[in-house]
């Protein structure tokens, strides 16, 4: 983290701080004394992903915490903080909580706070830093309880920030950003202090709630009420997929060759007489039994791709983090390899895309694992789906199946060209004695 530098026009929010003790601090982290990386969970993408689509990993609404703050356009969204934040104080006035109790306690959190991002930003001294954490803080938590409250019709819908169809999402989309992030114990400290009677929900409910519209999978049910202790909105929307499958370990399945012939195109599984279905659930619950793979619906929405980038980029910056999306970008790459492999995937339910074509998805589906680490160590939510179908695909049997369908039959089905043939013998020797009777 670049030292912060002093703003003479900035308003102090403490009166007791010398503004000339915000000078230039180079040597910041070596000063407190702290191993920050052991408490780094906010990071810049890495170069690597970036490159690939910089649009993905770049706020077009609202700026979250340091590293896009200072961005003019999007300045225009500091006003709808401000207003969220005077309506956040003028609804709890009862609580005795005015905005220098809000500043008090984000002060104490300041130091905490900083420890949590790695990367260069450039900030101003420290009531700006800490004004950036009560400001887009309230923020959040406010918009978080007014969804509740609006989908529960107790909350005027002409909110501007609710008055319009595109602007909700767009501030969702930017809110599960990886560089656009608060710590969840900041959210936390400010959602306590703020709760009244009537918040009856918890913070990662809420949380979870709002980001609901843009879950790409086709979960029946999935706990709102997450336990654990994620590091920021992101962690907690990529942890409640995650929770669905605490019972992989990374002992799941080794294999002496890794990721051996793992380009199973869903071309090459059905020619190899693997049936694909469609099913509910978690994404990362494939099953394959019995000649028939099941896949989990995933559905593709303009931001679908803006998300998953976003998972992945903080799965790989942070190794505590499990490999969920990491294992999903990898398999589908594996199974999509042509818009062909999309319309079977499509056709069977698995693909489900409102807009663009096979084309866009598979597209968008092969640049997904673009500069992505998955390796044995973090694999194993896919491993042993992947190492199954290898097995059966690249069998001696199976390849001479597929080279038949390919080269005689391509438009049937194997086993219906199959039993033609036995038809056709069949009726050969029910006809031949007549033509041909046995003489004595």
């Amino acid at each position: 983290m670049k030292g912060r530098q002093h703003s003479q026009g900035f308003p102090s929010m403490f009166p007791d701080q010398d503004p000339q003790d915000c000078s230039v601090d180079v040597n910041y982290a070596g000063r407190k004394g702290h191993t920050f990386a052991k408490t780094w969970s906010i990071f810049k993408v890495p170069a690597l992903l970036r490159d690939v689509d910089n649009e993905a990993y770049t706020p077009k609404m609202i700026s979250i915490g340091p590293f896009h703050r200072h961005r003019a356009e999007l300045k225009s969204m500091e006003a709808q903080k401000q207003r969220l934040l005077d309506q956040l104080l003028q609804r709890i006035n009862c609580n005795n909580v005015t905005k220098e109790t809000l500043l008090d306690a984000m002060k104490r959190l300041e130091q905490r706070t900083e420890e949590c991002y790695y990367g260069d930003f450039e900030e101003k001294c420290s009531d700006d830093f800490v004004w950036m954490m009560v400001l887009d803080g309230c923020f959040i938590v406010e918009l978080l309880r007014l969804t509740e409250k609006r989908k529960n019709n107790e909350y005027e819908v002409n909110d501007p920030i609710f008055a319009t169809h595109w602007m909700v999402p767009s501030i969702r989309r930017d809110m599960l950003m990886l560089e656009n992030q608060l710590p969840l114990f900041v959210l936390q400290e400010i959602f306590d202090l703020t709760k009244t009677k009537e918040d009856g929900r918890s913070l990662n409910y809420l949380g979870l709630q709002f980001f609901q519209p843009i879950r790409p999978g086709d979960e029946t049910t999935f706990d709102y009420e997450l336990k654990g202790d994620p590091p920021h909105l992101l962690a907690l929307f990529q942890s409640s997929f995650v929770s669905h499958h605490e019972t992989f370990s990374d002992n799941s399945r080794k294999s002496e060759n890794p990721h051996k012939g793992w380009l199973n195109q869903a071309k090459l599984i059905r020619e190899a007489g693997i049936k694909i279905k469609s099913k509910t659930g978690p994404l990362l619950d494939m099953v394959f039994e019995k000649n028939v793979l099941e896949i989990p619906t995933i559905f593709i929405y303009f931001s679908t791709g803006f998300v998953i980038r976003n998972l992945v980029a903080y799965e790989q910056s942070n190794r505590n983090a499990k490999p969920y999306f990491t294992c999903l970008v990898v398999f589908y790459n594996s199974l999509v390899d042509s818009c062909e492999d999309v319309r079977i995937l499509r056709e069977a339910g698995i693909v489900r895309h409102a807009q663009g074509s096979d084309e866009d998805v598979m597209k968008m589906i092969n640049s997904l694992s673009i500069g992505v680490v998955c390796d044995e160590s973090n694999s194993y939510y896919i491993s042993d789906v992947m190492e199954k179908l290898y097995e059966v695909c690249h069998s001696s049997w199976t390849k001479i199946r597929i080279k038949f369908v390919r080269n005689y039959a391509p438009p049937l089905d194997f086993l219906s060209v199959l039993l033609f043939y036995l038809a056709l013998i069949q009726t050969f020797f029910s006809v031949f004695p007549y033509f041909f009777p046995r003489t004595n």
